[in-house]
Parts: C-alpha cells; structure tokens; sequence
C-alpha cells in the first residue's frame, strides 16, 4: 500500500496514518526514515506493523515535502489581501452612508426653509387682510356714525 501525504512533519507522520487507518494504532512497531536524492524528492518512511494473525508487513508512505516559509507567505499574502479588501469595502460603504446622510440632511434644510417661508408669507398675507378689514370696517363705522349724526 502507498500513500501521498503533502505538509507533514516527520514527528506528525503516526498521527496521519492514524487518521488514515484506524487499526494502525495498535500495529505500528516501527517508522524508519529515509531521505531521497532524486531530482523529485521525496521523502519516504518505511513503516512496520504487525498484522493481525502474527505475521508482519511493510507499508510505504510518501512524504512530499514542501517549504513552511511558502505556506506562510502564501497565508500571510491572503490575509492582506481580505483585509485590504474588507477595508475598501467599509470605506466605500462608510463614503456612501455619509453621502446619503448629507444628500438627506439637505433635503430636510431645503424643505423646512420652505415650510418656514410659506408659513411668513401666509401669516403676512392673513395679518394684512385682517388689517385692511379692520381698517375698512372701521372707516365704514365712521362713515355711518357720521351719516346718523347729520341727519
């Protein structure tokens, strides 16, 4: 049996043939590490069990082995770029709430200027009419008034 592991460290390999094989558990008698010089390389453990009716078995597991740094720069590289992004984003949001706020805050001065001005102009107009009325009923009162005296 073969099997290609990738990202392990020497110390996890019992760990992963654990998970991958429930009973190795109780086999495993021994994990001999052999490092390769091919242009591939590969790093390969021969690991001894025991098998169930006393008799024995090698089991050859391939390590491929990849540099950690990589791993980090690549998770680091990710990590930027989300928090770049979900930056822009809040940014972009925050702009655009302010901008509503504002365009709307506006929309209320403009209106409540206009309420103001028609509310004055009406409040003139009814203060000028009433005016005008009293001024008039007055001057007809005086006239009346006056016409009763002569006569």
């Amino acid at each position: 049996m073969k099997t290609v592991i990738s990202n392990v460290y020497t110390s996890d390999l019992i760990n992963i043939l654990t998970k991958f094989h429930k009973d190795w558990m109780k086999t495993v008698t021994s994990i001999v590490y052999r490092s390769c010089s091919s242009s591939h390389c590969v790093n390969t453990f021969f690991v001894t069990v025991n098998g169930g009716g006393g008799g024995g078995g090698v089991v050859v597991v391939e390590v491929v082995v990849v540099v950690v740094v990589v791993l980090e720069v690549v998770v680091v590289v990710i990590v930027v770029v989300v928090v770049v992004v979900v930056v822009v984003v809040v940014e972009v949001v925050v702009v655009v709430v302010v901008e509503v706020v504002v365009v709307v805050v506006e929309v209320v001065v403009v209106v409540v200027v206009v309420v103001v001005v028609v509310v004055v102009v009406v409040v003139v107009v009814v203060v000028v009419v009433v005016v005008k009325v009293v001024v008039v009923v007055a001057v007809v009162e005086r006239t009346l008034v006056s016409s009763v005296k002569i006569r």
